[in-house]
């Protein structure tokens, strides 16, 4: 989670940091080498601009590219991580020079992400440069994972707010390390983050099986999180399945497991419905 979320930052910066080294008045289409060029040395991974681009510095750095592709991991199953059909970037750039990252937008509509484990159990969401891409980077001033700092006296980011972060119309496929594959259609999740030392909230809604599933969490404090502690986490869920509760806490420590501590109401009107949901057989539970 911490390697994700430094690098949707990472991302976000050395996309724009390609961009403004080149001249205005080149044609946005003359862009989109250099866009997935740095999105390629951010993630180590051959991203492809293959629809439209817009593009606006002022008064703040907008981005719209249409059909993105993200390339899966090597030995993958899936051709793509991603195929995005439309992403949008919005970004204030004058913050950026004291490391306020101010996200104005970050929108993916109409995606379809695979997320996979291979049998050793490696995600392949989980972006590890190698080390051209972690020089590139470093050369261009970008954050990196784990403490924020390219080092070196490179750029360091002091704080990150969201204010329309959202993930629209999304088809997700998970494989597990057992070769185990599910699938979530209609997936919707929007996040608002006023500052790293306020709370973290997720709204989102999916539908697993033909059941519509929504969830709501609140991370108290993100920074704690990113620096290798605890923080409190509320979530709530809602459908036909089960409504449920959790407020607890969770820890994440730098080399060592993630826990989660709390208390957990969960009310299942169903339990057969819920098991046949999950491909389980309590035909023994009446329903």
């Amino acid at each position: 989670m911490r390697k994700f979320f430094w690098f949707l930052v990472l991302l976000i910066i050395v996309a724009v940091g390609g961009l403004l080294v080149a001249p205005n008045f080149i044609p946005a289409s003359a862009y989109k080498g250099r866009i997935a060029d740095a999105a390629t040395a951010a993630t180590g991974r051959d991203v492809a601009i293959n629809g439209d681009v817009r593009l606006a510095f002022l008064p703040r750095f907008e981005l719209v590219a249409e059909d993105v592709t993200v390339a899966n991991a090597p030995g993958g199953q899936a051709e793509h991580l991603a195929a995005i059909g439309a992403l949008g970037i919005g970004l204030e750039l004058l913050p950026l020079l004291s490391g306020d990252v101010q996200v104005n937008q970050f929108v993916l509509s109409n995606a379809e992400l695979n997320l996979e484990e291979n049998v050793n159990g490696k995600a392949n969401w989980d972006f590890e440069a190698d080390a051209d891409a972690a020089e590139a980077a470093a050369n261009q001033g970008v954050p990196a994972e784990g403490g924020g700092d390219a080092g070196g006296g490179g750029y360091r980011v002091q704080n990150i707010s969201f204010s329309d972060v959202r993930l629209n119309n999304a088809k997700l496929t998970y494989r597990d390390a057992a070769g185990v594959v599910e699938t979530f259609d209609d997936v919707n999740v929007a996040l608002q983050l006023e500052d790293l030392d306020s709370p973290l909230s997720a709204d989102g809604a999916l539908v697993f099986r033909g059941e519509a599933i929504s969830l709501n969490a609140v991370l108290d404090t993100p920074r704690a999180l990113i620096d290798g502690g605890a923080t409190g986490v509320d979530l709530r869920l809602g459908g036909n399945l089960a409504q449920g509760t959790f407020d607890g806490t969770a820890d994440l420590p730098r080399g060592g497991s993630t826990t989660i501590d709390g208390a957990l109401d969960l009310d299942v009107p169903n339990l057969k419905r819920l098991a046949t949901v999950a491909g389980q057989s309590l035909d023994d539970i009446g329903g």
